[in-house]
């Protein structure tokens, strides 16, 4: 019929076969033709050099430009692309880690940050990098705990905790902070209780003193006698020798 007619016939095997030998065989004629040119690219290569490598990518970029599936020369490229990357990043990695020798962690740590992601060394760099900042915040975290010494020894026990509070659980130093935190607040404490007693008894009022009631006439007191009359002349004082008259000093 005619349905039948317009079926698509069913694909032979045998057909199949023989088209990805011929796939094959291509690809492994191309690999032939093209073998003298790669050998020449590893050659041009050898030195190392930025100018050898670029002459040698170009010498067999060719080879694979058309698609073609050809795994030892795409991974040649890929290494000369990345010692290319090498030689242009590698000044910065050494004058980083110079600045790093010299103990300016923060310019080391800046110039290795110059080298971007997806490039040969930026593996080797972000290495450093964290090296170089844990030393950096070790350094940091112990000149905080010096600074917090000092505020306590001079008192400022407050603003000491508050520096050492600051280390991080990440750093060496961290345990040391939280045991010189630990006596500056029990320091801190008792000063302040010492200031409140201080207060109260200030400001408690102050017992009055006791009244004392007057005291009764003592019987020793001598009796009150009433004074000589004018006309009753003084007694004679019995020493006579030492008698002085009224108006006048004896001799």
């Amino acid at each position: 019929s005619g349905s039948e007619n317009s079926a698509d016939p069913e694909p032979n095997p045998q057909r199949t076969y023989a088209d990805a030998l011929i796939t094959d065989w291509q690809q492994a004629l191309t690999q032939i033709a093209g073998r003298p040119r790669f050998l020449l690219a590893q050659r041009t290569a050898e030195p190392g050099t930025e100018a050898a490598l670029n002459a040698a990518i170009d010498i067999a970029q060719p080879l694979v430009s058309t698609g073609r599936d050809w795994p030892v020369v795409q991974q040649a490229l890929a290494d000369w692309r990345s010692q290319i990357q090498a030689l242009e990043d590698r000044p910065l990695l050494v004058k980083a880690q110079e600045h790093a020798a010299a103990g300016d962690l923060w310019a080391a740590i800046t110039q290795a940050e110059a080298i971007g992601e997806g490039r040969a060394l930026y593996p080797q760099a972000q290495g450093l990098i964290t090296e170089w900042q844990t030393v950096r915040r070790a350094a940091e975290d112990r000149q905080r705990l010096a600074e917090a010494e000092a505020l306590a020894a001079d008192l400022s026990l407050s603003r000491a905790i508050e520096v050492a509070g600051a280390i991080s659980p990440a750093s060496e130093t961290y345990e040391q902070a939280q045991q010189a935190i630990a006596q500056w607040q029990q320091e801190r404490d008792a000063w302040v209780a010492r200031r409140q007693a201080e207060a109260e008894r200030a400001a408690a009022p102050e017992p009055s003193p006791p009244v004392s009631s007057p005291s009764a006439p003592s019987s020793t007191e001598p009796a009150a006698t009433e004074p000589p009359s004018a006309a009753t002349p003084p007694a004679p004082d019995p020493a006579g020798s030492s008698y002085y008259g009224y108006y006048g000093t004896s001799e």
